[in-house]
């Protein structure tokens, strides 16, 4: 996927584990992590996912909507 280190990924999702594998898969190669929760308001997901120069955003399923 192109991702090095130091790059940003966004992850946009309910905790779960498949939030812990992307998680721990990016601090793994070296990546960022960056959450955006979905306990946020939208306007400040909208904000982290605009703001956080993510080289990857990473979905729940049910997050699609919202992006």
């Amino acid at each position: 996927l192109g991702i090095k280190k130091g790059d940003k990924i966004g992850i946009f999702s309910h905790s779960s584990i498949q939030w812990q594998i992307v998680n721990f898969s990016s601090l793994y190669i070296g990546a960022i992590p960056v959450t955006v929760s979905d306990s946020f308001y939208p306007d400040s997901s909208k904000y982290i996912i605009n703001h956080s120069k993510c080289r990857m955003l990473v979905l729940n399923g049910d997050r699609k909507s919202v992006v």
